[in-house]
């Protein structure tokens, strides 16, 4: 029985798309995104909200990748891949949209194979374990979402 698992992956879920305690999901936020320029941002140096979905979509590869154990996509490359330059032809809001459902899905779908024993693991490159990775994400996910409703509230007026 997998109840350590089958708790991250019922969390993961719950931030991404179901009822949070807190208050609307990653989804239902990111989804409500589209009157808005999302290349625009708040001030010099601050991150748009497509510089914000692309960057979460980056760390849920990573996640993704780790679980994989990919050595080709080691951590160097996501951390080179984290801010990246934003090319309107080629990133788009919807497109980022479908790209971070699907890495989500695939995440879910990954961990839905795995027993709890991977959570005690050491992350590749890494001085933590799995578990603690994974609960990171859903905070990381928590965190950008706070930034990005209300940026998008500060770009409607």
């Amino acid at each position: 029985m997998n109840k350590e698992m089958t708790s991250i992956i019922r969390r993961l879920n719950t931030v991404f798309s179901g009822t949070p305690w807190y208050g609307q999901p990653v989804l239902a936020v990111l989804e409500s995104i589209h009157d808005v320029d999302v290349y625009q941002t708040p001030y010099n140096g601050g991150h748009s909200l497509i510089e914000l979905l692309y960057h979460m979509i980056n760390w849920t590869n990573f996640v993704l990748k780790r679980i994989e154990k990919d050595p080709v996509q080691d951590v160097r490359y996501f951390e080179q891949h984290d801010w990246i330059t934003i090319d309107p032809a080629k990133h788009t809001w919807e497109k980022g949209m479908e790209a971070l459902k699907a890495s989500q899905q695939r995440l879910i779908d990954l961990l839905g194979q795995q027993d709890d024993e991977l959570l005690r693991e050491i992350v590749d490159e890494r001085k933590y374990n799995y578990k603690f990775m994974l609960h990171g994400l859903a905070d990381h996910y928590i965190y950008h979402l706070g930034q990005m409703a209300y940026l998008k509230k500060w770009l409607e007026k």
